[in-house]
């Protein structure tokens, strides 16, 4: 692991569709954090062709996504060797029907959902 490797692990009591389909789209950032995070993200890609039980897309960002737009210059480093477009933002992956994933420049973001 890296000096700048993180891992954390949460119980949260919701219905897990919730988060997989609002918490990782675009969609709901101008309405929900007009003031904070929105304009970090810019207008997301078409969500890409695919075969199986997933879906996935790209979206820049000015920044990192991790972050609230006032805390920018708190961000990690870009991973290394990463060339645009991929340095400019974050692909989200959505591998149903209980797993979503975010990777982004400098962090890899992976979330599961089981029924309680």
């Amino acid at each position: 692991m890296s000096e700048h490797s993180f891992t954390a692990a949460s119980v949260v009591r919701l219905a897990f569709h919730h988060l997989l389909h609002h918490g990782f789209d675009y969609y709901h950032l101008r309405a929900v954090h007009p003031e904070s995070i929105d304009r970090v993200y810019r207008r997301p890609e078409t969500a890409d062709r695919t075969n199986g039980a997933f879906a996935t897309q790209f979206g820049a960002t000015d920044g990192t996504g991790a972050l609230l737009e006032s805390q920018q210059e708190q961000a990690l480093p870009a991973m290394p060797g990463l060339v645009e477009p991929w340095a400019g933002g974050a692909r989200y992956t959505w591998v149903f029907p209980n797993m979503t994933f975010a990777a982004g420049r400098e962090a890899l973001w992976l979330y599961e959902a089981y029924p309680l």
